[in-house]
């Protein structure tokens, strides 16, 4: 599988042309593990944090850059060792689908489904990002019905010329399973 990996790595990039004229500058703003927070953890030595803290970096550290805004994944849901919320789970399904439109607000593109996001349960997971503008995707995720991909598995967004392709694999938390794997819900 590493051979495989790495195959695909060498590919990506041997397969750009490499001249002065097509070089392009990308800004690629990347966040995991937001825990669908809006604001601050109240961590003394790091305050600000979840979308307060995203927020705070493209204002002041990006301004008037055009960058790919994406996450890796569990950003719906509050972690159950990190900032619990204790709030029921229609409280946290209000939380989720609200956090949902500040990311559509923001103008999030790429939204990685990462295990935490199931915690609403899958149909209220597919309810909540069918009609998104941002874009949800997993290459892994399969309805155990149907056998079809419950995600978009990949997403191509371009940026003068440069298309830009965004691919993830869940990877199952309980036994470190390599990502390739795949879940069924």
């Amino acid at each position: 599988m590493k051979k495989l990996v790495y195959l695909l790595f060498l590919a990506t990039i041997f397969g750009q042309e490499a001249s002065k004229d097509n070089i392009q500058n990308i800004s690629i703003v990347s966040t995991t593990n937001v825990y669908s927070e809006f604001y601050d953890c109240g961590c003394p030595k790091n305050p600000l944090g979840g979308l307060a803290r995203k927020t705070f970096f493209l204002k002041n550290m990006m301004p008037g850059r055009d960058s790919f805004l994406i996450d890796a994944g569990n950003a719906l849901f509050d972690s159950n060792q990190i900032n619990p919320d204790n709030l029921s789970i229609e409280n946290k399904r209000f939380k989720a689908r609200n956090f949902v439109k500040t990311l559509e607000f923001l103008g999030q593109d790429v939204v990685n489904i990462g295990s935490n996001d199931f915690k609403g349960g899958v149909d209220f997971l597919i309810n909540i990002t069918d009609n998104s503008s941002v874009n949800f995707i997993s290459a892994n995720l399969y309805d155990k019905s149907s056998n079809k991909l419950l995600f978009k598995p990949y997403h191509i967004l371009e940026k003068d010329g440069a298309k830009n392709s965004f691919h993830w694999f869940r990877v199952n938390q309980q036994d470190q399973t390599f990502p390739y794997k795949q879940e069924f819900y």
